[in-house]
């Protein structure tokens, strides 16, 4: 088996099982009347995996911006890099997973203060990410 095979199955496990811990908290929190009861694995692992993708996430915005960067005047600047596919599904997988966090929130209340801490706070998240590409694309806009 190659190395790279192995990091490839590892990273597609550990997405795998970051989107059905937040499914599962988000049915925990769809159940209860008060504020469930998250084991503090699941709490760990969710909260690690997602910083993981965020920042993966601000690199790939910041790769967008400089390869919309020109070098000097009227010769554009090399493309800085290119996303693979399994790149590409785990910054898609990122987004998906605050917009689901977004969804079980709205679901238990809408936006109640019993749903998990753990959704509240990765939907808040959707809010930095929605800031953060607002001004990936408010920089990267060529001078008319």
């Amino acid at each position: 088996m190659d190395v790279k095979q192995l990091l490839r199955g590892l990273g597609a496990l550990a997405v795998v099982l970051y989107l059905a811990a937040i499914v599962y908290v988000g049915v925990l929190s769809l159940r209860s009347s008060a504020t469930p009861d998250v084991p503090p694995i699941v709490d760990y692992y969710v909260t690690s995996i997602s910083a993981t993708l965020a920042t993966f996430l601000g690199m790939v915005l910041g790769f967008r911006q400089a390869n919309d960067s020109t070098g000097p005047p009227g010769i554009p600047a090399a493309p800085v890099t290119q996303l693979t596919w399994t790149q590409t599904i785990a910054a898609w997988s990122y987004v998906a997973s605050l917009c689901l966090a977004l969804l079980f929130w709205i679901l238990d209340g809408p936006f109640s203060s019993a749903t998990a801490p753990l959704i509240q706070n990765l939907t808040k998240s959707l809010i930095g990410l929605f800031g953060g590409a607002l001004t990936v694309y408010l920089n990267a806009q060529p001078p008319n």
